[in-house]
């Protein structure tokens, strides 16, 4: 979970939003967890419960196999998401809405931050060559 904002208006709605991680994992039976503790300790609030202790989360990971080595998962994807709540005088959700970035979408599947990293490279490498031959048609 990372920041959390809130305000409270004058007839007594509040808003509150909230920063954080969906983890979407394809195929769970095929791997194994680790607790590891998240080391980020700017949250607000944590997992657990408790404000003073790291937050923690299951790392996700691949055995291999015949040994008791494992590496990350590349099925385990992360999107950040912002959640909106508005909230009634008896603090009941009357509103709820969760943003997220489109780039952030796109790269959850495979190969396209690859893919966008050469496109950019490529329409660097294009815009250079192009601002040469500009400015030497001005001399």
């Amino acid at each position: 979970m990372g920041d959390i904002c809130e305000n409270e208006s004058f007839d007594g709605h509040r808003k509150t939003v909230v920063e954080h991680t969906l983890n979407i994992l394809l195929l769970p039976g095929i791997h194994c967890e680790e607790n590891k503790s998240q080391g980020s300790t700017d949250s607000l609030v944590s997992v657990s419960g408790s404000p003073s202790s790291a937050p923690h989360y299951p790392a996700t990971s691949l055995r291999v196999p015949g040994t008791s080595l494992s590496v990350s998962s590349p099925l385990h994807f992360q999107l950040h998401v912002v959640t909106r709540l508005s909230f009634n005088e008896q603090g009941r959700v009357t509103h709820h809405r969760d943003f997220w970035d489109i780039k952030d979408v796109i790269g959850l599947v495979p190969g396209v931050s690859l893919a966008q990293w050469i496109g950019t490279r490529l329409a660097a490498f294009g815009l250079s060559h192009l601002s040469r031959f500009w400015n030497r048609e001005k001399v």
